[in-house]
């Protein structure tokens, strides 16, 4: 979470992907998508993509309601998920 704070780096960059795991140590998924919301550092423009050891419900999926999360994938990442993330940036950030 350091990175997305107002301290870091050298200047006023936004991401344009951040790629996390949802089963963080010292911080559940749920507490970390709410981070993120509230980060001044994210932008419409940025694209958010959740890996889990575990297929996320519905529910926890509709309760952020973030724009940014761009999809949900099992860990460990196929080839085919990392693809899918490329296109799926790419054609976010081309239209």
């Amino acid at each position: 979470m350091g990175m997305l704070s107002s301290d870091f780096g050298d200047g006023p960059g936004v991401p344009d992907i951040i790629i996390a795991n949802f089963d963080l140590p010292g911080m559940d998924g749920l507490s970390f998508l709410r981070a993120v919301g509230d980060s001044e550092r994210i932008t419409e423009r940025t694209a958010l993509y959740i890996f889990s050891d575990f297929r996320i419900s519905g529910e926890r999926k509709s309760y952020e309601g973030l724009a940014q999360i761009r999809g949900f994938f099992v860990r460990p990442p196929t080839r085919e998920d990392i693809r899918k993330i490329f296109e799926d940036f790419n054609s976010f950030h081309s239209g």
